[in-house]
């Protein structure tokens, strides 16, 4: 089908959707869609999500903007598509302007200023609250109507009203400008009933009495659309609204490169660079940490990492994670690497992490930490969830920020969700006084779906949770092509409808911690640093058992494994005697076990107490697959590929693959693996584990032997107020 969608709205519109840009990209490319024009109101946040989906897709993306617009007679809503990249960069410097002005009628910008930014841009006369439709309602004579036609390159044609909409016809007759059908979807087809009145309590809230639209298929449309307008003098222009007016548009459009293609330009000369840097830096670093002649096991494992990193262009990732782990330092604060980072012997000989991956009969001091997730999969992981204190995160965008020099930008993925439930109840309330069906209301006041729902769309103002998303870009990067704000005195911003991946590109994620926070004052009260502390106390490994033993929520030991995301509960209990912690390692394959999924209750759970396994042969990480299957003969890249499949879930989805079976049989895999592995949906990575199991430690050893800090344990914290991930 050749249909063209070209005007939608996501939830990124200031005009309610309940659409995702996914789900508006998806719906069109389902329905055959040649091309689909995202078009949110006063918003171009939704075109990295749109993007991403229509390459999935394979359908092309109209970059559009239904923008605001006010002049000396009337304030109306305008259409813009970019058939150009000056038309792209033209809708980015419209957004900035919107921003910009102010307006006592809220946000807009002026028809002059609209006018002074055309360029590379098809302009059409929009069907909702746009100025035809609006001159129409207010009754404008034919001459002042044709003279605002002409304005525009095409004019949109919506089902309804059909008053005003027929009206259109003879105006794009007159003027030769081509109508084009639209229809507003702002819900999914087959809407729910507590959607729908989720939608229209919102609404109301908003100040507005309309109804959600579904979306509809093509053939619906034009079937709803040529029995509504089926008069003789109005079947030939319809026809051409439907087909050729839509054609004639597509035409004049250019295909774009995608906005994250743009980011990642210049990034292979940018690694090349970084490459050199890095490789210098860690020769440096090992002669500093073993000599200059350091066992041929050490070098092995450097040379090793170094040329993983190389083939799988993750330098510049590396030293963007080096440059932050210094300012952390040199502001005397504690971090925390989340994932699979902690396996990194160069991030260790770095000083980027505190944790020595090294096997014991490498490195007495090492905790044995397997880095195949990290290097051994092919995919290059250009990301880092890095905690610290709440308080630091300001102070360190800002130092980032003068350090590179422009470089940087930061990504806000933005969120209509209620920020208070006082909120949404209020809105709740205002929609059944409103509603008056008590049946009606009987339905919807102890429904969870209606009220989830509510609560995720009711904010008016698109805001960003408190997630620091950083990037490090190219010296090259143009900011004119991409709709950031920029600042020469702040970092540059980009909002979104989610959060992103660009290629080549290195990120970190500053989450706010309270357990570095409560570490950093503790080792500031006390005078201990935290590092000082030893990680084989019994005495701390005695007070968890019992902690979990007794299931008491209520001590700083309780308080503590909170803070690291093990609480005290009667599944983390069970867990914790099953595999009966006595020193750290235990006590990381207890977290790794715990915050997987599939892989306890209805599995190994089982089969530990039917004897058919010990403690120390439970699959508690993603590590103990690539070691077990390593064990039994496996090649590297087979127990590789094994260990990325399972922990993502996929012989639990799909089953095993024939290849699989092959190197099962080939390996005399024991029954009880497979078994065990296909259950499982998620497993966590053993080097995210070990920071937090070390973090527990500390904090418990400052609980029992410096007792004076065991209010900041106890203290309440906001956890939801950091949106926290785990």
């Amino acid at each position: 089908m050749n249909w063209i969608e070209l005007h939608t709205d996501t939830y990124c519109s200031d005009t309610l959707s309940f659409l995702t840009p996914e789900q508006v990209v998806s719906l069109a490319a389902n329905s055959g869609c040649k091309a689909v024009a995202i078009t949110d109101r006063n918003s171009v946040r939704a075109y990295w999500a749109a993007e991403r989906e229509a390459a999935r897709k394979n359908i092309a993306l109209i970059y559009g903007l239904t923008i605001d617009c006010v002049d000396e007679e009337d304030r109306y809503s305008v259409t813009a598509l970019a058939k150009t990249e000056q038309g792209r960069r033209n809708l980015f410097t419209l957004i900035r302007l919107l921003d910009q002005n102010d307006f006592p009628f809220g946000r807009c910008v002026t028809r002059k200023q609209l006018d002074a930014h055309r360029e590379g841009l098809l302009l059409g006369a929009s069907a909702a609250g746009g100025q035809l439709i609006r001159a129409i309602q207010l009754r404008r004579g034919e001459r002042r109507l044709k003279q605002l036609a002409k304005s525009y390159d095409y004019i949109e044609f919506p089902l309804l009203p059909y008053d005003a909409t027929v009206q259109l016809i003879p105006i794009s007759k007159s003027c030769k400008i081509p109508l084009c059908a639209v229809q507003s979807a702002t819900v999914i087809p087959n809407c729910s009933a507590e959607e729908s009145h989720a939608f229209r309590a919102v609404n109301l809230s908003y100040g507005s009495d309309d109804f959600p639209q579904p979306y509809i298929s093509p053939a619906e449309f034009q079937e709803q659309i040529r029995a509504l307008y089926s008069l003789p003098a109005e079947k030939n222009v319809v026809e051409e609204a439907l087909a050729l007016g839509p054609k004639q548009i597509l035409n004049q459009i250019e295909p774009l490169p995608p906005l994250h293609k743009l980011l990642s330009e210049n990034t292979g000369k940018f690694e090349s660079f970084q490459q050199e840097r890095l490789r210098t830096e860690a020769e440096d670093a090992l002669v500093r940490k073993y000599g200059m002649a350091p066992s041929s096991g050490i070098r092995e494992r450097f040379n090793w990492e170094l040329d993983r990193v190389e083939s799988l262009h993750m330098a510049s990732q590396i030293l963007f994670m080096g440059d932050i782990a210094q300012i952390i330092r040199n502001a005397g604060s504690s971090m925390t690497i989340g994932g699979i980072w902690n396996s990194s012997f160069l991030l260790y000989l770095l000083d980027v992490t505190e944790i020595n991956p090294l096997s014991k009969d490498l490195d007495a001091k090492g905790f044995d930490l397997c880095p195949a997730s990290l290097f051994s999969t092919g995919k290059p992981l250009l990301s880092a969830d890095i905690r610290m204190s709440p308080d630091l995160i300001p102070i360190l965008e800002k130092t980032v920020t003068q350090h590179h020099r422009g470089k940087l930008l930061e990504l806000k993925p933005m969120s209509r969700m209620s920020n208070s439930e006082e909120h949404t109840t209020a809105v709740i309330r205002g929609y059944f006084e409103e509603l008056g069906q008590k049946d009606d209301i009987e339905f919807l006041k102890e429904n969870g779906l209606f009220y989830h729902t509510v609560s995720r769309y009711s904010s008016r103002i698109l805001q960003s949770p408190s997630l620091h998303w950083i990037y490090l870009l190219p010296e090259e990067t143009d900011f004119s092509l991409l709709p950031v704000t920029s600042d020469p005195n702040l970092i540059t911003q980009l909002e979104t409808s989610s959060s992103l991946r660009f290629d080549h590109i290195p990120c970190a994620l500053l989450i706010g911690s309270f357990s570095n926070s409560v570490l950093d004052i503790c080792a500031q009260s006390t005078g201990i640093p935290y590092q000082e502390i030893p990680l084989d106390d019994k005495a701390v490994f005695s007070a968890l058992r019992e902690s979990y033993r007794t299931e008491n929520t209520e001590t700083p030991i309780a308080a503590a494994c909170t803070l690291v995301g093990s609480g005290i509960c009667t599944f983390n209990a069970e867990l914790f005697h099953a595999i009966d912690v006595q020193d750290l390692r235990s006590l990381s394959r207890f977290m790794s076990l715990s915050h997987s999924s599939g892989a306890w209750q209805d599995n190994q759970q089982i089969l530990l107490q039917n004897g058919t396994l010990t403690p120390d042969m439970l699959i508690t990480c993603r590590e103990d697959v690539y070691r077990y299957m390593m064990e039994h003969g496996a090649a590297a890249g087979e127990a590789s590929a094994l260990m990325d499949s399972v922990q993502m879930g996929i012989p639990s989805r799909f089953g095993y693959s024939d290849s699989d079976n092959l190197i099962f049989s080939r390996c005399s895999v024991e029954p009880w693996f497979t078994q065990v592995c296909q259950k499982i949906d998620y497993l966590f990575p053993e080097a995210h584990s070990i920071p937090f199991a070390i973090q527990l430690i500390q904090l418990v050893w400052y609980v029992i032997h410096r007792p004076e800090v065991c209010h900041l344990l106890t203290k309440k914290y906001d956890f939801h107020s950091l949106d926290t991930p785990t």
